[in-house]
């Protein structure tokens, strides 16, 4: 419990070194994305393509075939609407003396020998205990990119005197699903007005065979990408959250934001104990706590991903004893924390 305390406390040191880089340049937007991975919005460019060669094939196609006959009008599409889904002592080893053999080595030579040896011994063993040891051990204690992103977040939110507007990624934003979710329903409603115009040609019409034959192509690989954006996996998320999340984070950075990207390179915490064998009588052994975070950022900005600034930042906390660690971890003070 102390250990997860003081990783938070280090994490929490480590996000306000990171945030003071950022506000040295002055951002008015900030978005804060956890983990190692670069970001990458090859996916969004990939998805523009793929709706941009559906839609010219589906034009061409509509294009090349000729209107049916005079008829009544053959019945719309299916509504091809799109489903939305949401995203880890050393032992303190007994360092007592053991006395091996002296006693009875020199028990075997005469009483009054042996008497010696038992006093000997005896005063060593006094002498013993007040010999004070220390070692130190590790604890299963560590923080994770998520703890560092919210710390990161809460640091900017405490820059004085105006903080920036700060945005947790992905991003869930409206405007930018409704942007992407209208692309696929125009190349659905596309396939729906190809395959109408295939109904109409195969009535009888010889000559439309070949148009027919386009139309329901470009329309079933337009409908298997629709079916293939917005149906989720076993984990209730479709590739349309992925590529709506970057769209968002386009539109953001197009816009002026700076996006910063933090992880977690490394954490822990130890013990260190002081004891010896006449103190444990009376009292428990003494012994404090530390915890430690190293952190990577990097900072992006634009709609091409320009790196601004980049760095690791180590954030250790001080031992302290159970009596230290409520002031030490205490974030009460006005609002949330400049590191303790």
């Amino acid at each position: 419990m102390e250990a997860g305390l003081l990783i938070v406390a280090a994490a929490r040191r480590a996000a306000g070194a990171i945030a003071r880089a950022v506000t040295a340049r002055q951002p008015a937007d900030v978005i804060v994305l956890a983990g190692s991975t670069p970001p990458d919005l090859a996916g969004l460019e990939r998805f523009r393509l793929a709706i941009d060669g559906q839609t010219a094939a589906l034009r061409q196609a509509l294009a090349a075939a000729p209107l049916p006959a005079a008829r009544p009008p053959a019945p719309a599409g299916q509504d091809r609407g799109i489903q939305e889904r949401g995203i880890q002592d050393r032992g303190i080893q007994d360092r007592g003396l053991q006395d091996r053999g002296v006693g009875a080595i020199l028990g075997q030579i005469n009483p009054a020998i042996d008497a010696a040896a038992a006093t000997v011994t005896a005063v060593i063993g006094l002498a013993q205990s007040f010999v004070t040891t220390a070692s130190v051990s590790g604890l299963a204690a560590s923080a994770d990119d998520a703890l560092l992103q919210r710390e990161l977040a809460a640091a900017l939110l405490a820059t004085a005197p105006s903080p920036p507007r700060v945005r947790l990624a992905p991003l869930h934003d409206s405007a930018a699903r409704a942007a992407v979710v209208a692309q696929l329903q125009a190349v659905a409603d596309l396939a729906a007005q190809a395959m109408s115009r295939a109904d109409g040609l195969d009535r009888g019409d010889a000559n439309g065979v070949p148009a027919v034959t386009a139309l329901r192509s470009a329309a079933k690989a337009a409908s298997d990408l629709v079916t293939a954006l917005s149906s989720a996996d076993d984990t209730g998320t479709a590739p349309l959250d992925a590529i709506t999340a970057q769209q968002a984070l386009s539109d953001a950075l197009g816009c002026g934001a700076v996006l910063v990207q933090a992880s977690v390179a490394q954490s822990g915490a130890s013990r260190f104990v002081r004891q010896n064998w006449w103190s444990g009588l009376f009292r428990a052994p003494d012994f404090e706590i530390s915890a430690a975070v190293v952190a990577g950022y990097a900072a992006y900005a634009g709609a091409t991903l320009d790196l601004v600034a980049a760095g690791h930042v180590r954030a250790p906390t001080p031992y302290v004893s159970a009596r230290q660690l409520a002031a030490t971890c205490d974030d009460s003070q006005a609002g949330r924390p400049a590191a303790p």
